[in-house]
């Protein structure tokens, strides 16, 4: 049984991985179709290409460490931006450069405006349970249900927010709720600002693992950081 449980964990983790450089390449191509500038379609592809990364550490570490959820939490960084770059790909090129062409172009960037935000939960969550999967104390709950929190007030105010978004120009918000911009824009900005504050803590809990951490945790801890100064 637990051989079985850890194939299966093997192929949901590189399956996860393939779909991530499936998508990676989908963006690419509409983002070279789609942007009529040099300096622009190098920074796209690079955008594909650096988040990949994401995917392919995270496979690697939850085929071998199923059990642990730091390697699915690196897949799912990975997949939410390769997504979400992939969907503003094709939104622009429905919208603006092809109008009409394929269907569903409100709907891509409907989920461009929150997409980004599971990713960056994940990544405070990687920050409050590394290396071990584990928080450094009970006490540091909190951090997370203030994450949970924010996730859940910034995601009402992107994805249901009325009026133009953001990323689609005068494009209106498919699932806007009429008449509530000012509860919309209260939620954003107490969202955001409740995500960067459990955010905070996630990487203070960081230093604080780093200052009680022996010879190999510490180097992990280390190399997280050289990882995240690179991206």
């Amino acid at each position: 049984m637990r051989s079985v449980r850890a194939h299966a964990a093997r192929w949901l983790a590189w399956s996860l991985c393939g779909l991530s450089v499936v998508l990676a390449g989908m963006g690419a191509l509409l983002n070279v179709v789609g942007h009529p500038t040099r300096g622009d379609l190098k920074y796209g592809v690079g955008f594909f290409v650096a988040f990949l990364g994401f995917s392919v550490v995270g496979a690697l570490v939850a085929s071998r460490q199923p059990r642990t959820p730091i390697g699915w939490l690196l897949l799912a960084q990975g997949l939410c931006w390769e997504l979400s770059g992939t969907l503003a790909g094709y939104a622009n090129y429905t919208l603006f450069s092809r109008p009409a062409v394929l269907p569903g172009p409100e709907l891509a960037a409907w989920a461009v405006n929150w997409l980004y935000l599971p990713a960056l939960g994940a990544m405070a969550l990687l920050f409050l349970l590394f290396p071990d999967g584990r928080m450094p104390s009970r006490r540091w709950l909190p951090v997370a249900w203030l994450a949970a929190l924010g996730f859940v007030l910034a995601f009402a105010a992107n994805a249901l927010a009325p009026g133009p978004m953001g990323n689609a120009g005068s494009v209106r918000n498919p699932f806007g709720l009429e008449g509530q911009e000012p509860v919309f824009r209260a939620a954003k900005v107490v969202g955001n600002l409740v995500f960067a504050l459990a955010t905070a803590a996630a990487i203070l809990s960081l230093v604080t693992r780093f200052r009680r951490a022996g010879g190999v945790e510490r180097k992990q801890l280390k190399w997280l950081a050289l990882a995240r100064a690179w991206c």
